[in-house]
């Protein structure tokens, strides 16, 4: 699956593109709960979110009276933290990204109607 080279008695893999993808998919794809960072007054605000992937583009529920509302809308540069423990091999997958909060009513009923609804009781 992975070209191997030798330099210096040193193992490096490479791994092309699409084997990336697949890595990167399958712990999106095991992996619900996770930590969003966002800020707050210019420092770290973190919190277990539960995640939806969707072709690798991550959703997460939340009200929009939330703190975190306020901190994405005044910065939304984020760092999500997803994986290992619910991994075979304890992978877990790291992203720095610039995030938004949707609004959009077709994502929202989405999220509702299709993933799971145990996290919150009610829209």
């Amino acid at each position: 699956m992975c070209d191997k080279d030798i330099y210096n008695n040193k193992e490096m893999i490479i791994l092309n593109k699409q084997q990336v993808t697949k890595a990167i998919e399958k712990v999106l794809n095991s992996s619900k709960i996770g930590v969003l960072s966002t800020a707050h007054h210019n420092k770290p605000n973190s919190r277990y979110m539960v995640f939806y992937n969707d072709d690798l583009n991550l959703y997460t529920k939340t009200n929009v009276n939330s703190l975190k509302v306020e901190e994405i809308e005044n910065n939304p540069d984020a760092h999500i933290l997803l994986g290992y423990n619910e991994t075979t091999n304890n992978s877990f997958v790291e992203i720095d990204a610039t995030i938004e909060v949707v609004k959009d009513q077709k994502v929202i009923d989405w999220l509702w109607e299709t993933q799971d609804k145990t996290f919150f009781n009610s829209k």
